[in-house]
């Protein structure tokens, strides 16, 4: 996996995976609704293509769809089996590329099914970085309003775009997560990561695809 900290996400996974848990929310990126955004990133992509991942390490052939709007400044490919919600608004873009759980929490039918995912929140031109760590763990941050605990980080980065990443995690929840803040051409950004530790060994793998391929560019 190729996350904040491999050992500390392991000792995590470790410590939560039998927990009971509720229905999984990432971090609250910001309420968004559809507007227009023109974005000139990359084209003439294929709309798929094939690309091995290491699940319990054994290489398993996946399906990959490209991700692609004109209204949104993300680029990226993602499993086929996964869902995409978008949309902007005043507060930025964002966007969501969710994994539905088969299995509710306790097999209730009025139990809400829990999801795996990837956000990717595009804040408006002038944002720095500074600005959206402190969203997430400042004083009024989203680590401290929803109760995740932060892990230690090793300091490596993983993806060209990266310039911070933090663990956290949330061991009554049985939910595991990263944040990433990222910059290209000026533009900052931030990713968050989440899933429920029994399905980390699967869901990780499609989580790093869609990081290795991630495109960002600036809210015009």
């Amino acid at each position: 996996m190729k996350f904040a900290s491999d050992r500390l996400w392991m000792a995590g996974l470790v410590l939560i995976v039998g927990c009971t848990a509720p229905q999984a929310s990432e971090p609250n990126q910001g309420s968004v609704a559809v507007s227009s955004v023109d974005s000139p990133l990359a084209s003439n992509l294929p709309e798929r293509k094939i690309e091995t991942v290491f699940v319990e390490g054994e290489p398993q052939e996946i399906t990959l769809k490209l991700y692609q709007e004109d209204q949104i400044p993300v680029l990226t490919y993602y499993p086929e089996n996964i869902s995409v919600r978008s949309a902007c608004s005043d507060e930025g873009c964002g966007v969501s590329f969710e994994l539905l759980q088969g299995l509710s929490v306790s097999g209730s039918p009025t139990d809400a099914p829990l999801r795996a995912r990837v956000h990717v929140f595009v804040p408006p031109a002038g944002t720095t970085l500074e600005e959206l760590e402190a969203g997430v763990t400042g004083d009024g941050g989203v680590f401290a309003g929803k109760g995740w605990q932060q892990g230690v980080s090793s300091g490596s980065l993983s993806y060209p775009w990266e310039k911070k990443n933090m663990n956290y995690y949330h061991s009554e929840q049985n939910l595991l997560g990263s944040v990433h803040l990222g910059q290209s051409q000026g533009q900052a950004f931030r990713v968050t990561v989440v899933f429920p530790g029994d399905m980390g060994d699967g869901f990780a793998p499609r989580a790093n695809v869609i990081l290795n391929n991630l495109q960002v560019d600036s809210i015009q």
